[in-house]
């Protein structure tokens, strides 16, 4: 007999495929904590992608054997509720590096080159002549602190130093002996060094308590001026009001979010109302490749367990 599996959010094509092969897939009606409690009797393992697992939905499923979360982290899965039962959760560690580096790259250039701002006076306003008040800068030269230094943060890393020609200052608790061959990178342990220097701040933390409003008003207020922050980690990692208090008065020069601390964010965020952001809609890793590698490796994964293998990727 075939054992089913329950997918609480569409994951890419090619997941679903594997999956197939082996198991009966299911589909949620929806993803709230109620829905879910209903359909999780008679599964033997969940996917899902960014709503909460909760101790009270693990619990109300008595013959699950795996959860597979198909991104790179865990953080809203109940990982003690699943501990306790013996549960494995299964994830995708690195499957969107290239595309949120990418985006983040997309971010820096956007930010220096201000196009938001030229396309708008272009578009809408029709001001060829507003070129010359609109400040720009080069890249090559400045300085980019990266706070993180994971698989994306290498990745950011590489691309500023040798694709831009910029100076890499990375922010590191420990300094690992992985990281002695990354030639031309500066790498501190002090967290302010990076927010002082830094031209511009790129963030590439996990969600964790460590890292809640690890960049707060008291760290906003030691970047430069002149300084950009880009996040396209998490969105509990910036205190947004602090964020919005120091755009609006120019502690910093100015800010690309792709995360928010309230997904989706409501349609009256202030930090909307402010000319010197650029947002995006927590797409940084939606590309389709990254999409594909993500559901390949979380399918994997989930079927790794309920044939009594050991998976490749397991939550620690």
């Amino acid at each position: 007999m075939r054992k089913k599996v329950l997918l609480v959010h569409p994951i890419h094509q090619a997941g679903i495929d594997l999956l197939n092969k082996e198991v009966d897939l299911v589909w949620a009606k929806a993803a709230n904590p109620e829905q879910l409690k209903k359909e999780v009797a008679d599964v033997h393992g969940i996917i899902l992608r960014l709503s909460p697992l909760t101790a009270d939905i693990i619990n109300a499923a008595p013959k699950l054997e795996v959860i597979g979360r198909a991104g790179v982290g865990y953080d809203n899965v109940d990982i003690q509720a699943a501990a306790v039962r013996g549960i494995p959760i299964v994830y995708s560690p690195g499957s969107n590096a290239v595309s949120v580096a990418e985006h983040t790259i997309g971010f820096l250039i956007t930010l220096a080159k201000q196009f938001i701002t030229a396309h708008e006076a272009l578009k809408y306003q029709n001001s060829f002549q507003n070129r010359d008040a609109i400040k720009t800068m080069e890249l090559a030269g400045k300085t980019v602190g990266i706070i993180g230094f994971g698989d994306i943060g290498r990745k950011v890393a590489v691309m500023c130093q040798a694709g831009l020609g910029m100076k890499v200052l990375a922010y590191v608790r420990k300094k690992k002996s992985y990281l002695e061959g990354s030639g031309g990178i500066q790498f501190v342990n002090d967290i302010n060094e990076v927010l002082t220097k830094a031209d511009f701040v790129s963030l590439h933390v996990p969600a964790t308590q460590e890292t809640y409003h690890m960049i707060s008003a008291e760290q906003l207020q030691k970047m430069k001026p002149t300084a950009f922050l880009i996040n396209t980690a998490r969105g509990s990692i910036v205190d947004e009001k602090a964020l919005f208090k120091a755009l609006d008065e120019k502690w910093i020069a100015g800010a690309a979010i792709d995360v928010f601390e309230q997904e989706p964010p409501m349609k009256d965020n202030p930090l909307y109302s402010l000319g010197n952001i650029v947002v995006t809609p927590h797409m940084a890793g939606l590309t389709d490749e990254s999409m594909a590698v993500m559901a390949l490796m979380v399918a994997k994964g989930v079927l790794n367990v309920l044939r009594g293998e050991q998976p490749k990727y397991i939550a620690k």
